[in-house]
């Protein structure tokens, strides 16, 4: 944590510290970050989680690379952050699709439902295939066909797999619809980035839009509020205030893919965007701000 804050101000003085000092910092977290995650990994035995190793280790990559470009080292400007961008997909599409049907069919098995999401299974996993191709091509051809074509398979493979996890039977816990939301909002990206190649009126920055503010925003508060109740001992449900988080946050990134269209791009709908962003993580940290300030309390894990 010292080290991403460090990290954050050398690159808001970057004139006092230069750009070698900021970089150095921000390699060094995501540095610690994988060493801290690949020995807690190890050390459980838990194999199925070494994927998280990799991403980690491809998204210092791309952060090195980043940095590359910045400093003039290399010349191939946007694919790091295409490439950084889509390992957290790939990383979200991934743990995402376990948990998001497993904490359905938890909720729904406790109310005594026969009615259940289906788990996962080969069609996942094809899904999660086809979209991390989907995302290689985006990272080094954008503007290709095979790109667009693929994207738009992977938009169709992810509509299906969020259809068998039925997320109507969760929609009366926000906790749950959330996390259905975020994987809808990374099949709406990759729709969004197949427009873009075959139709010009498309912007191809919507679709980055519909992955980083819709997917990565609302899977970041839906499992950081889940983690905060769950390993706080309180009950796992929203108030409304959690509520109204997942709300702005999807009002953000509808408000900031539209903008991709208007003619100011500074214009209502960015403020929208920016002004709901904000709101989303500020009612997160009244919600749940006191409760990490404060220690555990009995309640259902």
């Amino acid at each position: 944590a010292g080290l991403w804050l460090a990290a954050r101000l050398a690159g808001l003085m970057s004139a006092l510290f230069g750009a070698w000092v900021m970089a150095g910092l921000d390699l060094a977290f995501l540095l610690a970050l994988l060493g801290f995650v690949t020995r807690e990994v190890v050390a459980a035995g838990n194999l199925r989680n070494l994927p998280v190793c990799l991403g980690l280790g491809l998204f210092l990559l791309a952060g090195l690379a980043f940095h590359g470009e910045q400093m003039g080292f290399l010349a191939s400007p946007g694919v790091s952050e295409r490439g950084g961008l889509s390992v957290v997909l790939a990383l979200l599409a991934l743990i995402g699709g376990r948990i998001t049907p497993a904490f359905s069919r938890n909720w729904l098995t406790a109310r005594g439902s026969v009615d259940l999401p289906g788990a996962f299974g080969p069609f996942d996993g094809l899904a999660l295939a086809v979209s991390v191709i989907a995302l290689l091509l985006w990272t080094a051809a954008p503007e290709s066909d095979l790109c667009g074509t693929v994207a738009a398979v992977a938009a169709v493979a992810n509509i299906l797999r969020l259809l068998r996890w039925k997320p109507w039977l969760v929609r009366a816990e926000p906790l749950l619809w959330s996390l259905h939301l975020a994987i809808a909002w990374v099949a709406a990206g990759f729709l969004l980035l197949a427009l873009s190649v075959f139709l010009s009126e498309v912007p191809r920055v919507a679709a980055v839009h519909a992955f980083a503010v819709g997917a990565m925003g609302t899977m970041t508060l839906a499992v950081m509020s889940r983690a905060t109740l769950g390993h706080s001992g309180r009950p796992v449900r929203a108030g409304w205030l959690l509520t109204a988080a997942f709300v702005l946050v999807f009002l953000s990134a509808l408000a900031r893919v539209g903008a991709a269209r208007a003619a100011a791009p500074l214009g209502s709908l960015m403020l929208i965007a920016a002004g709901a962003w904000v709101a989303a993580f500020a009612a997160f940290l009244v919600a749940c701000g006191p409760i990490l300030l404060r220690s555990s309390s009995k309640g259902e894990a």
